[in-house]
This record gives C-alpha cells, sequence and structure tokens, in this order.
C-alpha cells in the first residue's frame, strides 16, 4: 500500500520530502499523501482501486498515442514520444500540425523500427515507444498533433517557445533604466473618490516619464467582492484576469457626463458629504467607497441601456464586441459577482444547486438576472477601456518599458476560478511557505494551487489564460512566487505540508511564448527558499530575477557589491510585503511583527532585533564602499546606528547604491522617496494591521510643487 501511494503520489506531483530554509528535512507521510490525493479527485483509497488509478496512469501514453502534452523551445531537437501497438511499426502515418490560427502543416513519418526507446506489455499486448524527429522549422506557437492509425485517431498539445522570453531593445542594447512603484489605491488626489483611480494612474505615469522613468508598476488589479471583509488584499480576488472596477474614473465617462440622474444626484448634500469622507479617511474605505461607486455604476448603466443598447449605437456595438471577445469567461465571472451580491456569502456557503455551475438552478438564475449580469460586464467593460487607454498613454510617451502589472500566485478559495472549475485545483489546500526565521509561523496564502495532473490534462488552458488577460494590458509583468512554475509549498491545516511538482519545462515554455506573442517583459519574483535548478533556468530563458537589496548577500552574510547583481534582474530596495526603507532603519516591520503576534518566541523576537543590528553596520559599511552616502552623510548613518531614528538622506543612500547595481532595471518605491514609515501590508495578518489601506503622504496634485519627487530622480538619474 505504501509503495502505491508513493509511486501514485509522483504523477500527482507530491513530492517525498522538502529541505527548509534551515536546512531541516522534512518527510511527506502517508495522512498528508492521502490527503492531496483526496484533494485532486481520489475518493476510493483502497488499495485494487488505488492500483487501477495508477495502472490506468502508466498506460494512458500507450493506449492513447501521445502523453497531453509535449514542449520543445525554439533551439531543441523536436523529437515528439509516440506510442503504437507492435503490429502498426513500419507503417507510414501523416503527422499534422495546426496552430493557434488554423494553419496545417503535414508531415509524412515512417514508424521506423530503429526510433523505438522502449517496449511495454498491456493486458498481453506489446506496444512501442517511438521517437519521432521532426526536422522541419516550427514557428514559435501551440499547436494541435494529430494523426490517424487504421480508424483509430490520436492527438497531442505541442508547445514550441522561443528559448528567451521577450526582451525589448532597451534591454537587448543592454541600457540600464530607471522605475517608479506605486500601489493604485493608496493615491491620494484632488480628483479621486477616496481611491487612487485610472486617471490618476496616468497623471503619475506622466510625471515618473518627466523625471527619467521608463516604467511604472502597481499593485495587482484583480476584481474583488462589492462587500468586502477586513480582507482586502490585491493578490487575493474573485478573478486575477478581469480588472477591479473600483479603479474607475467615474467622472471622465460619458455616461457620468450624460446622465441627467447622476447630473441631479452629484448637486445633493448626501453627494457631497459622502465623497469628502471618502476623500479624508486616514485609511482606504473599501466596503464604503465600492457601495458609493456602485450607485454611480448603477445610474450610469442606467443611461447605457436607454441611450445605446436600446438605439443600437456605436458604444452600444463595441460593448458587443467585448463581450464576444471576452466569451464564456467574462459571462461567468459576471454570474458569479450577480449570485454573490445576492447571497452575500462565500460560495461554499450557498445552496448546494449554486455551488455549481452547470446546475439547472444557476441556468435559471441566469436567465433572470439577466439584466444585473449584463451590469458587471458594463463595469468590466469600462475597466478595460481605461487600463487599455494607459497603455497607450505609455506608447504615446515613448516609454521604454511602460506599463508593469503583477499577477497574483494563485485563486482564491472564495473566488470565481474555483468555483468555475472546481476539480482544476486541490480542494481545501492553502498555497503558502514553510517556517523560517522571518516568519516563524510558515505563512498560508489564502490561495488554492492548481490540479498539476488537470494542469496537463488541459493543455495548461487555465496558466495561458492568465498570462495572455494580464499580458495584453502590459509591457511587463511580474510573476508573483515565480517557484509556482516549478513547484508550491502546499498546506493541509489538519496534516501538515509538503511542495506539490508542477512541469517546470512545460510552465516555462509556455511563459516564454506568451512573452513572445504579447510583447511582454517578464520579471520572476523570486524570493525565499529557492528550489535546485531554478536560478540557471530562469538565467537561460531572460527570466528577469528580482534581486531585493536587503535580501542581497554574500556566502559570508555581508551585502553584495553593486558588480555581483545580475544584468538581467530587476533590483529594489524592498517590496510591499518588507519594511519601507525609513521602517527598515528603525525595525518597523520587526515591531509591527512582534504587536501582531507573528514571534511564537520572544527569543525570536529579540534574535531578529540583534540581526538588524548587525545588518544596520552591514549596510554602513557596503554604503561607504560603494560611495552611495548622500552629501557624505555618514555620520548620521553611524549615530544613529541602533536604529534611534531615521538617518538624514536614507531615502537617497539606499537609491543611490541600488541605482548603482549591474540590474537592468532599478525599481524606486514612492513610499521612499516620502520617508513613509509605515508598511503596506504585513504578511500573515488579516484584521491586526490595516493592509492595503495606506495612502501616499503626498497629494497627487502637490507632486510637481512640492519639487521632493524632481530632486530625488535628478539625483538617482546620474546611477542609471
Amino acid at each position: 500500500m505504501a509503495n502505491i501511494l508513493k509511486n501514485l503520489s509522483k504523477f500527482y506531483g507530491i513530492t517525498s520530502f522538502y529541505i527548509d530554509k534551515m536546512g531541516i528535512k522534512h518527510f511527506t507521510n502517508d495522512n498528508l499523501r492521502k490527503t492531496f490525493l483526496k484533494s485532486q479527485g481520489i475518493k476510493n483509497f483502497k488499495e485494487t482501486s488505488l492500483q487501477k488509478v495508477l495502472k490506468n496512469l502508466e498506460n494512458f501514453p500507450y493506449l492513447n498515442g501521445f502523453e497531453n502534452v509535449y514542449s520543445f523551445f525554439d533551439n531543441e531537437k523536436i523529437e515528439i514520444p509516440f506510442f503504437i501497438e507492435k503490429n502498426h511499426i513500419e507503417k507510414k502515418v501523416v503527422f499534422t500540425f495546426i496552430n493557434e490560427n488554423g494553419l496545417k502543416k503535414e508531415i509524412i513519418k515512417k514508424l521506423d523500427k530503429k526510433l523505438i526507446t522502449q517496449t511495454k506489455k498491456i493486458d498481453g499486448k506489446i506496444y512501442y515507444k517511438l521517437l519521432i524527429p521532426f526536422h522541419k522549422k516550427f514557428e514559435p506557437d501551440y499547436y494541435n498533433v494529430i494523426t490517424q492509425i487504421d480508424e483509430k485517431i490520436f492527438q497531442t498539445f505541442l508547445i514550441i517557445a522561443p528559448k528567451s522570453s521577450y526582451l525589448p531593445s532597451v534591454i537587448q542594447a543592454k541600457k540600464k533604466i530607471l522605475g517608479l512603484s506605486v500601489q493604485l489605491y493608496a493615491i491620494k488626489s484632488k480628483h479621486n473618490m477616496g481611491i487612487g483611480d485610472f486617471s490618476d494612474l496616468k497623471t503619475f505615469i506622466t510625471l515618473a516619464h518627466k523625471y527619467g522613468c521608463d516604467f511604472v508598476g502597481i499593485n495587482p488589479l484583480g476584481v474583488m467582492t462589492s462587500n468586502p471583509s477586513s480582507d482586502v488584499s490585491p493578490y487575493r480576488t474573485l478573478s486575477r484576469e478581469y480588472i477591479n472596477y473600483i479603479y474607475l474614473d467615474l467622472q471622465e465617462i460619458d455616461d457620468f457626463k450624460n446622465s441627467k440622474d447622476i447630473q441631479k444626484y452629484i448637486k445633493t448634500p448626501e453627494y457631497k458629504k459622502s465623497l469628502l469622507k471618502l476623500k479624508n479617511a486616514k485609511t482606504i474605505d473599501y466596503k464604503s467607497i465600492f457601495n458609493f461607486k456602485l450607485k454611480l455604476l448603477n445610474l450610469m448603466y442606467k443611461h447605457f441601456k436607454e441611450e445605446h443598447l436600446k438605439k443600437g449605437s456605436i458604444r452600444a456595438k463595441y460593448f458587443q464586441k467585448f463581450l464576444n471577445t471576452e466569451g464564456i469567461k467574462l459571462q461567468n465571472l459576471c454570474l458569479f459577482e450577480t449570485i454573490l451580491e445576492k447571497q452575500n456569502s462565500y460560495w461554499k456557503n450557498w445552496q448546494n444547486d449554486l455551488q455549481n455551475i452547470n446546475s439547472d438552478v444557476v441556468q435559471k438564475f441566469k436567465k433572470y438576472h439577466k439584466d444585473r449580469i449584463e451590469f458587471f460586464a458594463y463595469a468590466h467593460w469600462l475597466s478595460h477601456i481605461q487600463l487599455e487607454s494607459i497603455k497607450s498613454l505609455t506608447k504615446k510617451l515613448k516609454m521604454k518599458i511602460g506599463l508593469y502589472l503583477d499577477i497574483p500566485v494563485g485563486a482564491a478559495s472564495d473566488g470565481v476560478e474555483v468555483w468555475e472549475k472546481p476539480s482544476h485545483f486541490m480542494d481545501n489546500i492553502d498555497i503558502g511557505t514553510p517556517p523560517d526565521t522571518i516568519r516563524p509561523k510558515g505563512q498560508t496564502w489564502g490561495l488554492i494551487p492548481p490540479n498539476p495532473l488537470v494542469m496537463k490534462q488541459t493543455n495548461y488552458k487555465d496558466f495561458r489564460n492568465l498570462l495572455r488577460q494580464n499580458m495584453k494590458y502590459a509591457n511587463a509583468i511580474r510573476l508573483d512566487h515565480s517557484f509556482s512554475l516549478m513547484r508550491l509549498f502546499c498546506i493541509s491545516q489538519k496534516n501538515g505540508g509538503a511542495y506539490i511538482d508542477y512541469n517546470f519545462k512545460d510552465m516555462t515554455a509556455i511563459l516564454c511564448l506568451e512573452s513572445y506573442k504579447n510583447k511582454c517583459l517578464v520579471i520572476g519574483e523570486d524570493l525565499g527558499n529557492v528550489p535546485d535548478g531554478f536560478p540557471e533556468m530562469m538565467a537561460q530563458h531572460n527570466i528577469f530575477s528580482n534581486k531585493i537589496l536587503f535580501r542581497q548577500k554574500d556566502e559570508n552574510g555581508n551585502f553584495l557589491n553593486t558588480d555581483k547583481y545580475p544584468y538581467y534582474s530587476l533590483c529594489q530596495v524592498s517590496t510591499h510585503d518588507q519594511a519601507t526603507s525609513c521602517g527598515y532603519w528603525i525595525s518597523e516591520d520587526i515591531e509591527i511583527n512582534k504587536k501582531c503576534n507573528l514571534f511564537p518566541k520572544e527569543s525570536q523576537y529579540i534574535a531578529n532585533l540583534a540581526e538588524r543590528d548587525e545588518e544596520r553596520e552591514d549596510f554602513i559599511k557596503i554604503l561607504k564602499k560603494t560611495k552611495s552616502f548622500y552629501k557624505n552623510n555618514e555620520k548620521s548613518f553611524i549615530k544613529n546606528i541602533h536604529g534611534e531614528n531615521v538617518p538624514k538622506y536614507l531615502e537617497y543612500s539606499f537609491n543611490i547604491y541600488g541605482a548603482k547595481t549591474k540590474s537592468a532595471i532599478y525599481l524606486v518605491k514612492t513610499v521612499d522617496i516620502y520617508g513613509q514609515i509605515e508598511m503596506e501590508n504585513v504578511p500573515g495578518t488579516v484584521d491586526e494591521y490595516p493592509n492595503w489601506r495606506v495612502k501616499l503622504p503626498i497629494l497627487l496634485d502637490d507632486i510637481e510643487s512640492d519639487g521632493t519627487m524632481r530632486r530625488f530622480f535628478k539625483e538617482i538619474k546620474k546611477y542609471r
């Protein structure tokens, strides 16, 4: 039984052990194996049943002619494994290759004995595995490969990817460029409704470009529930493929300007009072902003129906074109949002029939609530238009990269992705990280891992769509926790955790191909417990590494010299999950973790403080070595070596050091320019800290006249 479980686990990506960052080896026990197998659809754990499942998986390619998927890079020989019965050897067969555009290529091959690499006996029949060489040039694309022997048709999915992910001309020329990151929600302006919007982003991008930046990075834009709880993480949303309409600038839309109901409403004391309250709130009040914007969107949709849909206007035709292009994915999202609005609870708490997208009850609901479903589609259409216009702006400004978007690592268990296709995910399992010195309790992220076997069986369609939907708006994407291309740490609340393996080559090939098709640079967030071989694979395919100054140390624990950073990387002082520059120096992150009870033992808190003391000393050394002290302010750093206060010009010195690195891309955090102490997010917390709610310390309208950002970039640009 134990051997069957181990062998079966390999097909489902379940690893036998892992080594944590402290060097401790953890073995996967049979209870955890069963939990993971159950989460991937195994229901019967009798030995005979498991043996049958294992046998079917082992025999699958022999009985079906091919594996589900094959992937090759365009610098490799194309040799496709093909499985046949013994009596078909020496026959000539036609292999038909059909690309995404429907173009066909036919190649005749003889099933020569010389091509046999393996023999297997199944139910008394002899089968051969052949390695079929294809010497013709294949353009990078996806191909359906079809062949037929006698009456039986065999089919597989072929990925031909460029060896390199897409590199813009500025990177090919080995130039060094500068970028600016901002949490879109955090932007304050006289214009917006209490949360940063797409018009704010346009203004911000224009300013960034004026000050010498060639790209702007923002938080993930996935769809949130309109009735959010305390968890408002942009990394845990209803959908990662569509856009959160909370970021719409409603005032710029014709339906806002031309609606008589809206023009009447915005003159009322109720409107003015509500708007002022949202704008003046110390932190982002998502729930109130959603309610406020939804009221306006409902009136806008009413106007759009009456003046456009009913009259068949040009705008109505554009809307219909958007619906047709997006198809069933958008329909399902809008259906989900409509049910969620009525039920106002996690979808697994809905009545049973509503939990199943294919049930008669859901189909009846869909017909009965057609108008409300169309309303949500309207909101997503407007979001699409405004975000698309931002990409156009970066092109008009001739930014060397442009907009840089972030793709979360997993689907939220309470989102549409899981409701729509539950079998595509590992039920009741969380993605997270093992415990380490920084997070002694480990982490669970409220995200659900994809089922690796189903991914292959469905030709990775979900992953391809996720990349494509995000890349169409972006010139660069950051793949959050890019180790997911290879493995994910998956957690059962009852039985512990282990890594689930994914097909690294297939996933990387898809990433490179989508990058190539969409002309989109790829940055892989590669922080944490790095798998063997992962950095080498990223470098081989020009997927940018994400280098964080606070974490880049040599084997002796010293901060790296600037020439030790690889060119194909994005460097930044810290991320949204870490302390700001100023916060780091005064140990704000450690103190917040202490307040939020993230240290199981007092000794761990003390150890972290001691380590930060050492790091401050090391930072002074590296800043001196690299001549990065701004205005020779070393004395201020030494005076505050134990984090008593933030040294003068710290934000300059840290960023001068970062800008001097060999990394092709250097990313400045807006919060660092203005000396913000507060963290944007504290991992491992929900209610304990106002995650994703902290506003910028300056109005967007005041940035230019204030001069702080202009002076900052005037200095930092010298090193890029």
